[in-house]
């Protein structure tokens, strides 16, 4: 009995052995054919072929782009987008690769709760985004599989900033080539329209889409896609810059597109103010919808009538909907076609893409809701913000210009960047906001060479005398306040000492960044 029960399992472990190689064997070769095979207990074959659902490519082209120039024509669907006439050679229509990602097999089941979306893609579901002639997901797979490595990206922010990204690409085409992502965070929607942009364009097209991530931190998911992006696409790197900033210190410009995924709360009517009186392109998703009075501060008065209403109404049934539609009337009013288009619902509930181009010539006459204010056409008064002193000096240390110029691009890229913003943090703790390390120095003057030496020669004694000590750094000293003399007649001046590395390179063979305050204190 023992015997035969042996023989039985034995039997039962190699059946179990022998599918299971047949299992990984299938597998195997549907992730190298690009097939999807599916398993059917009943039959007499374990597997049957079962073409993909996304074999057949579209060869939908979307009509030309039309803005709406009135409240009635708002062009609100979510199955077509316009497409610039002027625009790539791109064949496929927004609205169909959208259609496409609403049945990609890497999505979530709808009934499965939302947190299993919000779950990072790792390298293990490289699987679900295979090489493809679907020329709606061909990119897109493309895009996600340089995403997987990193391992920092929940998959439902991808679907919905590729959504968002497809549209704003389709709709501005080649009208703007600067785009400034405002509240950037992992810089997705930036680097989904750079690639978006490098894929639809010419070799020989000079005029590249250049973009420019603004948030007040560059977080590490930001640094880890970008050295993705670039491994997988080198010659984007000089055109993609992230500096470390406040919405403040921006400088809007009609050559530059404002962006913004889910800008959070008051954020949205910030950059619809912003907007409205730089005359500069905006798309935005917004999210976040608050009707409360500190939130809608920086709202655009060209919809004041709008935003009050929300505010003093005792109940409001549909906040969404009442909000998103004042900042199209606010866009409106100050002189923009706008052209409103709705994500996927099963990607976010927050779904409307808000997207405006200011009109060519002067905009209409308006008047503000206040009785007392009178608003010159396009203009709208700066937002009033108090800060603190401290915030003050750091906003007034740079600004960031949006600006599609050489002049403005130069000045993003010696602000660019993670170690650039923590130089200029460093520099807050520093006596002065000093961009090096400085300290004071006060001392009698000798009698025979109190009167002999002018401030001057002073300076260049001190700065001599300080950078002979270490070879590799410089001090160069400054005179504070006048000469001070005692009642005895003595003589006494107090100087400010900035120690720096006397040239680039030497930072490099100490092995820091910048010269830090212990060494340069050493010294003085």
């Amino acid at each position: 009995a023992r015997s035969c029960y042996r023989q039985h399992h034995r039997r039962r472990r190699y059946a179990l052995a022998s599918l299971t190689s047949l299992v990984l064997a299938e597998g195997n070769h549907c992730a190298a054919s690009g097939q999807r095979r599916t398993f059917r207990p009943g039959s007499s074959a374990a597997f049957a072929y079962n073409p993909s659902p996304f074999a057949q490519s579209s060869s939908r082209v979307a009509p030309a782009v039309r803005f709406s120039r009135s409240a009635s024509a708002l062009c609100s669907t979510s199955t077509s987008i316009p497409t610039p006439a002027t625009h790539s050679t791109r064949a496929v229509s927004a609205s169909a690769e959208i259609d496409a990602l609403t049945k990609h097999k890497a999505l979530w089941d709808e009934s499965e709760p939302l947190s299993k979306a919000r779950r990072k893609l790792q390298r293990r579901h490289r699987s679900l985004f295979q090489p493809t002639d679907d020329a709606d997901l061909a990119l897109f797979n493309e895009f996600c599989t340089v995403l997987c490595d990193t391992g920092v990206m929940p998959r439902k922010e991808i679907f919905e900033t590729w959504s968002a990204a497809l549209y704003i690409h389709e709709t501005f085409g080649h009208e703007v080539r600067r785009v400034c992502d405002v509240a950037a965070g992992h810089s997705l929607l930036a680097w989904a329209l750079l690639v978006l942009d490098d894929h639809s364009s010419n070799d020989k097209d000079k005029n590249s889409l250049t973009v420019l991530c603004v948030d007040r931190r560059m977080p590490p998911s930001a640094e880890a896609i970008r050295v993705a992006m670039l491994e997988k696409w080198p010659h984007l790197e000089e055109r993609f810059d992230f500096v470390e900033g406040s919405l403040e210190q921006m400088q809007p410009h009609p050559s530059c597109l404002l962006a913004s995924v889910h800008a959070c709360g008051g954020l949205s009517d910030i950059l619809i103010a912003s907007a409205g009186s730089s005359k500069s392109p905006i798309a935005l998703v917004p999210c976040c919808h608050t009707r409360k009075k500190k939130a809608l501060l920086g709202a655009s008065d060209f919809a004041r009538k709008e935003y009050d209403a929300i505010i003093q109404a005792e109940e409001v049934k549909d906040l969404t909907t009442m909000l998103d539609e004042a900042r199209e009337a606010a866009l409106r009013n100050a002189g923009f076609d706008i052209c409103t288009q709705y994500l996927p619902k099963r990607f976010t509930l927050k779904n409307r893409v808000i997207m405006g181009m200011p009109r060519n010539g002067n905009p209409p006459d308006i008047a503000s809701t206040n009785d007392d204010t009178v608003m010159a056409p396009g203009r709208m008064p700066p937002i009033e913000i108090d800060m603190s002193l401290a915030k003050a000096n750091f906003l007034s240390r740079f600004t960031i210009p949006c600006e599609d110029s050489d002049d403005a691009r130069l000045v993003i890229k010696k602000l660019s960047g993670k170690a650039n913003a923590d130089r200029r943090k460093k520099s807050l703790h520093r006596k002065g906001n000093a961009e090096t390390p400085t300290y004071d120095i006060s001392f009698w003057l000798p009698a025979s060479e109190g009167d002999a030496k002018t401030q001057q020669q002073w300076e260049e004694s001190l700065s001599k005398f300080a950078s002979s000590i270490r070879t590799n750094i410089a001090c160069e000293a400054k005179q504070i306040g006048d000469e001070f003399v005692n009642s005895a007649g003595r003589r006494a001046r107090a100087f400010r000492m900035s120690y720096q590395y006397e040239n680039e390179n030497e930072n490099e063979k100490e092995g820091d960044d910048e010269l830090t305050n212990e060494k340069a204190k050493t010294i003085h």
